[in-house]
């Protein structure tokens, strides 16, 4: 959502850039990271809530910032950091963010040493698994020989109906 598009006018006529302000500490060091006061994601990145078509919305706070002191943010593109020092999620400082491509993102973090590898965790030891290599293999075999439908594969496997048709057309598990 561009700031355009949500308007100049935040909660009780403030203005969004205001509020946005207000919610900072901003140090007396130009170069320092302008650290978000307000409520976070349990990712860490700031969140701002503002009202879009009479409905309450929260919006990442770096990317807003962007908007409103850097410019419009193409489709596709994301607000990344670059904060001296470690990059800080909770950084608004304009002067520290930069458009990029997820895979830009992904690079910058790897260099960076920020990449968390733990949560593009695979299979079986994924935190959120339901299933194990082996249950996927079976899953497989079974819908190819025609000996089960998605529907009582999913039933036989505590899993919803999606999940089987993304296992059997490889959206999921790939890598079995």
């Amino acid at each position: 959502m561009q700031v355009n598009k949500l308007g100049n006018q935040g909660k009780k006529g403030i203005s969004i850039k205001k509020r946005l302000l207000d919610l900072a500490r901003i140090p007396e060091d130009p170069n320092g990271c302008w650290e978000w006061l307000g409520g976070k994601r349990g990712n860490g990145y700031g969140a701002i809530s503002i009202m879009t078509n009479g409905k309450k919305r929260s919006y990442p706070a770096h990317r807003i910032t962007y908007q409103i002191f850097c410019g419009p943010i193409p489709s596709g593109m994301l607000v990344c950091h670059n904060c001296p020092g470690k990059d800080n999620r909770a950084c608004i400082n304009p002067k520290h963010l930069w458009l990029g491509t997820y895979s830009q993102n992904i690079r910058d973090a790897i260099k960076k040493g920020t990449f968390n590898y733990t949560s593009r965790t695979r299979g079986s030891r994924h935190q959120d698994a339901k299933l194990t290599e082996q249950q996927v293999i079976e899953i497989r075999a079974k819908h190819a020989i025609g000996q089960f439908n998605r529907h009582q594969l999913a039933k036989e496997y505590g899993v919803k109906p999606c999940s089987i048709s993304n296992i059997i057309a490889r959206r999921k598990w790939r890598h079995i």
